[in-house]
């Protein structure tokens, strides 16, 4: 029941989720900081929809194998199911560092300082505010878009190995 009603909140647009997202990371005092931006996309239904079914896959003959053994629950989690989940994980790490990463109304809502600005915002704000007076620095955008992409290609090259069997456990049968 909990799973379907998890499933069921993917048909909610992501704009509708902002104003309540947004009071929720007030009331933690969460508001122009990192942290603000980055845990509302570790935590999202995607990412549960994933790592549920990735464990679902795991043998139950390996957590009965650990109880004949003599291992609690959270022994089992530790010491079988978090190793295996490791593809799952790293799926999951890829997708929140990515959305968290591209974000450009979230973190322009959460952040006020343009200090602590994402390099999205800070682009597109840079190209808003250089057009009237004198064109697009076109140069300037390159650059800083070349900037954007570097992470994303680090984390997807560090990852890799984890994203790429962790999207083919679920792809082929038996």
């Amino acid at each position: 029941l909990i799973f379907n009603v998890l499933l069921a909140t993917l048909t909610i647009p992501g704009a509708v989720l902002m104003t309540p997202l947004f009071l929720v990371i007030l009331k933690l005092g969460r508001i122009n900081r990192f942290i603000g931006i980055i845990v509302p996309f570790c935590v999202s239904v995607t990412n549960i929809f994933l790592m549920r079914q990735y464990i679902s896959t795991i043998p139950v003959e390996l957590e009965e194998a650990a109880r004949i053994d003599g291992a609690s629950d959270f022994a089992i989690w530790r010491r079988i199911i978090l190793p295996l989940s490791q593809p799952a994980m790293a799926t999951v790490a890829i997708f929140s560092f990515v959305g968290a990463w591209d974000g450009f109304l979230w973190p322009l809502i959460v952040l006020k300082d343009k200090e602590m600005w994402t390099l999205n915002v800070a682009l597109g704000l840079l190209q808003t505010e250089y057009i009237a007076a004198e064109g697009s620095p076109w140069g300037v955008m390159m650059a800083g878009s070349v900037l954007v992409v570097l992470p994303l290609i680090g984390v997807f090259l560090t990852l890799q190995r984890y994203f790429m069997s962790g999207l083919m456990l679920g792809a082929v049968k038996g």
